[in-house]
């Protein structure tokens, strides 16, 4: 590909990518855009916070920037939760900021992810660390190891559009069979 000037434009991709066939580099104008798909069933994505996968929690300092934890989360069908030490940064952070925002990249699927924009809109007691052990076995396959009081913090998705789940599919080129169809 040439600039305006007829000089070889320069990638930024590294040799392995490039020789695999990378989207990046084989789309063309006609193909552009197209590799992107909605996901059709956001509960389907959903799944993946009931799986191992790591998720990152971001929220807002008290300066207004903003700080991303990964954490454990599960889905109870309606809310997510995840859990944090009594009294620790987060815990507090969460009661005076609850504004939240949580995603997932499927680890055996990098083109699918899963963003959600909500609330903590309860805050409950892990009663003896029933919930973290749960999560701790799911994660790491064995009970949490350490007996300190917990919280749980219930986040509540926003209404309208605050689940985005998309399936990336890339497109080496316009003539792909699978391109711009969902697999």
């Amino acid at each position: 590909m040439l600039d305006r000037g007829g000089r070889r434009l320069q990638y930024l991709v590294s040799p392995e990518l490039r020789r695999a066939g990378d989207p990046r580099r084989d789309r063309d104008s006609s193909s552009f855009g197209r590799r992107c798909q909605r996901a059709r069933d956001p509960e389907e994505l959903a799944n993946l916070l009931r799986t191992n996968v790591l998720a990152h929690v971001s929220l807002t300092e008290a300066d207004g920037s903003l700080v991303t934890h990964v954490m454990w989360v599960d889905y109870d069908g309606e809310h997510i939760l995840t859990s944090s030490p009594t009294a620790s940064y987060k815990s507090r952070a969460f009661r005076q900021r609850p504004n939240v925002a949580v995603s997932l990249i499927d680890p055996t699927d990098p083109w699918r992810r899963l963003s959600i924009s909500g609330r903590v809109t309860e805050i409950r007691d892990d009663e003896g660390l029933e919930f973290i052990n749960k999560l701790s076995r799911r994660y790491v396959g064995a009970p949490y190891p350490r007996t300190t009081p917990r919280e749980i913090f219930v986040i509540t998705a926003r209404q309208g559009a605050s689940i985005h789940g998309t399936r990336l599919r890339p497109c080496a080129t316009s003539k792909s069979a699978g391109c711009g169809s969902r697999s």
